[in-house]
């Protein structure tokens, strides 16, 4: 039945259900995970009753069902339209949390593995300002071992923060994931399709040397490292942007195409910063590496002697140490591959204690190699 309002409705208010079915009307756009507007009304609706309050959303943005639940949790209807083993739903869950918690439950852990649902959304309500309400959201990224679902959760984040993950490309990867693990193929196999992205800025170079010549050059060094280079992309602006150095616009554009062309790995000519890095995987939803990464996991794959393997690996260590914190959303160790070989498969989840105590230790080592030599 349209704009039908499921769950527990006694004692709700006429206004209140046909606030709900408003819900309805609401579309997200851009790919966008979730929307301030309909956080900030589900919230609303939330601190009015004191019931949480859950809507289903497709992956094309459209509300498929709203739900009332009581203070504690709500009951999720079904879910139609459920795909093989290796498919998520094509469906996300939003749902507020009265008490303004913003973390995902045990409940709501169990019901996004249930439902294989594209992600499942907490709002903390945050009352009397519901402005300042906080979300988290989880998802499926792989099977272990036991043939059960693995769950990352990510948070938690403003409204704001939210409206800027790119959603559509982060289901489509773990999709790509579950297909190799169900399908029994090797993570690591397989030629890895990617795209390169350089820019051009500042005043032209002296010596001749343009940024295609570079792009062509990071192609070669792409196809060294075992890639398939399927695309590449040259931007032209004044300046590096801070936050996603080639610029929101682009990266959403270049987000649209991976997801269109099933790429697995985008490569930028110049060196990101931790938070550029970050900030286009989460928009992307695939992994980024820059040409000194590259460069790296070229390094590894052909170091032998073990005075080799040692200066890769502390060459490795001291690039990732700045980037341990923002691996979260960019799921970027769960397919191996390029940028994924060497010491940084084994290393990334460690705390930064642990990676400096290693630095020294292989430091340590080579100065033994030295002098043995």
């Amino acid at each position: 039945m349209a704009n039908e309002i499921y769950g527990n409705l006694k004692g709700i208010r006429n206004s209140v259900i046909e606030e709900l079915k408003t819900f309805y009307d609401i579309r997200l756009q851009g790919g966008q995970l979730l929307t301030s507007e309909l956080a900030l009304r589900m919230a609303d609706v939330t601190d009015f009753i004191n019931r949480e309050v859950s809507v289903y959303v497709a992956r094309n943005g459209q509300v498929l069902a709203v739900s009332v639940g009581n203070d504690q949790s709500v009951e999720l209807p079904p879910v139609e339209g459920r795909r093989g083993a290796s498919r998520l739903s094509g469906v996300r869950c939003v749902h507020t949390h009265p008490n303004g918690n913003p973390l995902l439950s045990g409940v709501d852990i169990s019901a996004l593995k249930n439902n294989r649902f594209d992600a499942m959304i907490a709002v903390g309500v945050t009352s009397p300002d519901i402005s300042q309400s906080q979300m988290s959201f989880g998802m499926i990224t792989g099977i272990d071992d036991n043939e059960q679902y693995q769950v990352e959760c990510y948070g938690p984040l403003t409204l704001q923060e939210a409206e800027g993950v790119f959603f559509p490309n982060l289901a489509a990867m773990v999709e790509r994931i579950l297909d190799k693990q169900t399908g029994s193929a090797s993570l690591a196999q397989g030629t890895e399709r990617a795209i390169i992205v350089g820019m051009e800025y500042g005043a032209p170079n002296s010596s001749g040397w343009t940024a295609e010549d570079s792009l062509e050059e990071l192609k070669q060094l792409a196809d060294t490292a075992g890639a398939e280079v399927v695309a590449r992309f040259l931007q032209k602006r004044p300046k590096p942007d801070p936050a996603f150095f080639i610029g929101r616009g682009k990266v959403q554009e270049l987000a649209l195409y991976v997801q269109q062309e099933n790429v697995d790995l985008c490569i930028f000519d110049d060196e990101l910063s931790p938070a550029q890095q970050r900030n286009i995987e989460q928009s992307m939803g695939v992994r980024v590496l820059d040409r000194t990464a590259l460069i790296l996991d070229i390094f590894a794959q052909r170091a032998h002697t073990n005075e080799g393997k040692l200066q890769v690996e502390l060459a490795q260590l001291q690039y990732t140490l700045p980037r341990i914190m923002g691996k979260g959303l960019a799921l970027s160790r769960l397919g191996g591959g390029i940028g994924t070989r060497g010491p940084g498969e084994t290393k990334l989840e460690v705390d930064r204690r642990r990676i400096r105590d290693r630095i020294a230790y292989i430091k340590e080592c080579i100065g033994k190699v030295k002098s043995v030599r």
